[in-house]
């Protein structure tokens, strides 16, 4: 009977290394997995107990821990319940991305905003004033 030829794994050399995880998930560090029984009761019970953004009043639909520890969960001490815009500012440290329609960014502290990077700066035309000292006059 004839032999089957042998056929080609391009992944052969690599049997047994182990292999990288670049991106790590954002749950590990989770005392409790977003998707649990546990969590998703904790974060209704916030939101029917505080249905407003404490930061904003609207509607609140996502809970924050307020200091990052997840593994403190008392509704109303260690959680806050927010909306998503004031949830992903404080997510993102503060800092206010995007820009407006004429491309301005939003954040007035940005380099590239328009009233913060020409306020006290003059065209090159215009003369320097002079440093010399007035004199005085007879």
């Amino acid at each position: 009977m004839p032999m089957r030829p042998p056929v080609h794994d391009p992944r052969a050399r690599f049997k047994g290394v182990p292999v990288h995880n670049p991106k790590p998930s954002r749950q590990q560090g989770r005392y409790l997995h977003t998707g649990s029984a546990q969590w998703r009761a904790i974060r209704q019970a916030q939101l029917e107990r505080f249905p407003l953004c404490a930061d904003c009043s609207q509607p609140a639909n996502e809970v924050d821990h307020i200091e990052g520890d997840t593994s403190r969960n008392r509704i109303g001490i260690d959680l806050a319940s927010l909306c998503k815009p004031c949830h992903s500012k404080k997510t993102a440290g503060g800092q206010v991305t995007g820009c407006d329609a004429n491309g301005n960014p939003l954040d007035p502290n940005h380099h590239w905003n328009r009233e913060k990077s020409l306020e006290g700066s003059r065209p090159r035309h215009v003369a320097q004033p002079s440093r010399a000292r007035p004199q005085d006059s007879p």
